[in-house]
């Protein structure tokens, strides 16, 4: 039961004079709120202009200005890299190819939502090794399906597209196991990349849904480590192969930490893009690569497609996985 209780008229002053109090304090927040709005206006008005630049000053113009802006540690990142960049000037020349320049490298700013480890992303600017042909930035969608040995359909599609002035493609991935009627388990990921190939930083989510209970598993996978590089990958020639060793972060429900992975390539024949993707300009050359945990006997099999026209490797959404 409620209980009433009469104010006094202390009580009532004092209400009245706390009720003074806030309406003031919201007035002066109101104020404060319209100035910072339009601080922030003009942080990402000046942000919206330089975003692109490849002049380092202009960075450090934004960050004489703001200095603790929202764009900050990425200005600080952006100007450090350009440097680096003058003072490696040189071109890397790819048979049959437009010329790979280091002014390609990634020099885009980071996507805030897939932070790259900066060493990697040095690595992958710098590197020979990691330096591929330009391609025409074509988006890349290929869709397929295949079945396992124990009669279970798989389905994927993918949408990748090159990120221009550098070697890095984004790659969104929908895959599904099962049936409706079965066990199912749908996996969606989607992430920055080494021109397709490897994952640079990538989130995922896999839904399971047996019994009708839904089970939500989420991952991040980041790679903190790149080395041991193999061979050459361009430019590609039937039975070349490369590889290299990498450290990868894995935050999940099963399988967190970090672990170490050999991966291994051989370039097989070239052929029209069209095959896979019809429409698809270019060509596209098959390369079979082999994935295989340290210290462990786990190890994956799997077909990719280099597409000229697109300038990003894709798995075949028509061959899934073999384990060894």
């Amino acid at each position: 039961m409620l209980k009433f209780y009469r104010l006094s008229l202390i009580t009532l002053v004092a209400a009245s004079s706390i009720c003074t109090q806030i309406a003031f304090a919201q007035v002066k927040q109101k104020a404060n709120t319209s100035r910072g709005a339009e601080k922030s206006n003009i942080e990402n008005e000046y942000w919206s202009r330089i975003a692109d630049s490849t002049v380092p000053e202009d960075f450090d113009d934004y960050l004489q200005t703001f200095p603790n802006g929202e764009h900050a540690p990425l200005a600080r990142l952006q100007a450090k890299r350009l440097r680096r960049i003058e003072a490696k000037p040189s071109t890397i020349p790819v048979t049959g190819s437009k010329p790979v320049s280091q002014k390609a490298r990634p020099v885009i700013a980071q996507d805030p939502a897939y932070p790259v480890d900066d060493n990697v992303w040095e690595t992958i600017a710098t590197e020979k090794f990691f330096q591929v042909p330009s391609g025409d930035n074509v988006p890349i969608q290929l869709e397929g399906s295949w079945t396992t040995k124990t009669g279970t359909p798989v389905t994927s599609a993918f949408n990748v597209q090159r990120l221009e002035e550098s070697n890095v493609c984004r790659v969104n991935l929908l895959s599904t196991i099962g049936t409706k009627e079965n066990w199912r388990a749908e996996t969606k990921s989607t992430g920055l990349t080494w021109a397709g190939l490897l994952f640079l930083n990538t989130n995922g989510q896999q839904t399971t849904k047996p019994l009708n209970t839904p089970l939500i598993i989420n991952t991040n996978e980041h790679i903190a480590k790149i080395y041991d590089l193999i061979g050459q990958p361009f430019p590609l020639a039937s039975g070349a192969s490369f590889g290299f060793t990498f450290d990868t972060n894995v935050e999940s429900k099963n399988i967190g930490g970090l672990h170490s992975y050999k991966f291994s390539c051989t370039v097989g024949s070239t052929t029209s893009a069209s095959e896979s993707a019809p429409g698809m300009p270019g060509t596209r050359t098959e390369v079979q690569c082999r994935s295989s945990k340290m210290n462990s006997t786990y190890a994956t099999n799997r077909a990719y497609y280099w597409f000229s026209a697109g300038g990003c490797f894709v798995p075949d959404p028509t061959k899934g996985n073999t384990f060894e």
